[in-house]
């Protein structure tokens, strides 16, 4: 009788320890946030701008610990169900890449103060195709550097310091970041998953996912869409082109003259572009990148990538060719 309590209340406490969904990005993040976690029933979750103002806008000497929590329970209120965030950005951002880690690591240091007994939640991706995708982003979002450009940051200027504001691959060996959670969080505490598993086989996954964490979610309500459509091979070059008339967009770019409203006007034109077979398939991870970058970065990769399968049992990337 004593152990089925125990084990009762055990299991209730960790059915209700937060779940932080911290990243990474180019793993499907828009779409859990805006179509997953929002049909959940039993959870309260905390929309991304909120998790943003809690804990990314204030600065290293600004954020303040019990002002955060005070403001997390104003917007809680009487909501008696588990918390639950969503936010890629929490694990670094893309642009500048990660800045080290060093945001990495801080804003892991306030999720701790804040969540004790959270169980964090981090899906990872094959780092070629990761990379491929977040140019491919950089250029929606008015980017104009070439692939090379845009991820050797030294060819820009000379000097280390520019790996700190321009795109770093370092930013994908997921080991690091890794580590540092469960270093903070405990092993058990930190679960990991494959981008590939939920891409290729999203309903079953779904289902899995929502067993784990004990979260009540109609399976009708739920869609597969992608919320990010990748652009099309022939869409690329004058993308880019269209992108130099325009200042808006990333700080890593140049542009020749800035027309106003350009840049929303072709945002719109290329994404209804998209649409049409005729401008060909997206393009290979490898054709973006080059087979140059790609020979660099699966030397550059392999080491972190064994000690996921090592430390972190994640045998299945061998089958989804990340780079060893």
């Amino acid at each position: 009788m004593i152990f089925c309590y125990i084990y009762s209340v055990t299991k209730l406490f960790s059915m209700l320890r937060p779940i932080l969904h911290i990243g990474y990005p180019k793993t499907s993040s828009t779409w859990f946030q805006e179509i997953f976690y929002p049909n959940v029933e039993n959870i309260c979750y905390i929309p991304r701008e909120i998790v943003q103002d809690l804990f990314l806008n204030p600065g290293a000497f600004d954020w303040n610990e019990q002002v955060c929590k005070e403001q997390l329970s104003s917007v809680t209120k009487e909501n008696k169900n588990r918390i639950v965030i969503c936010e890629e950005l929490l694990s670094g951002r893309l642009r500048p890449g990660g800045v080290k880690h060093f945001i990495t690591k801080e804003v892991a240091n306030r999720l701790k103060l804040v969540f004790p007994e959270a169980c964090i939640v981090l899906f990872i991706r094959n780092q070629i195709d990761a990379i491929a995708s977040s140019y491919s982003q950089y250029l929606q979002a008015g980017g104009t550097y070439s692939i090379d450009r845009f991820i050797h940051p030294e060819k820009i200027s000379r000097g280390e310091y520019n790996n700190l504001v321009l795109m770093g691959p370092d930013y994908f060996q997921y080991h690091k970041v890794l580590d540092y959670y469960v270093e903070l969080f405990g092993n058990d505490n930190v679960h990991i998953f494959l981008y590939e598993d939920f891409r290729d086989s999203s309903t079953q996954f779904i289902q899995d996912y929502a067993k784990k964490f004990d979260l009540s979610v109609d399976a009708n309500l739920l869609t597969s869409k992608k919320m990010n459509e990748s652009s099309r091979a022939l869409l690329l070059l004058p993308r880019r082109i269209c992108n130099s008339f325009s200042r808006t967009g990333p700080l890593n770019k140049y542009y020749i003259l800035h027309i106003p409203y350009f840049h929303d006007l072709m945002r719109m034109a290329f994404t209804q572009a998209n649409k049409y077979k005729i401008f060909g398939n997206p393009k290979s991870s490898e054709k973006t990148l080059g087979m140059k970058n790609v020979k660099k970065f699966k030397s550059f990769f392999s080491r972190s990538n064994q000690i996921l399968i090592e430390k972190y049992g994640l045998t299945d990337i061998i089958k989804y060719q990340y780079p060893l």
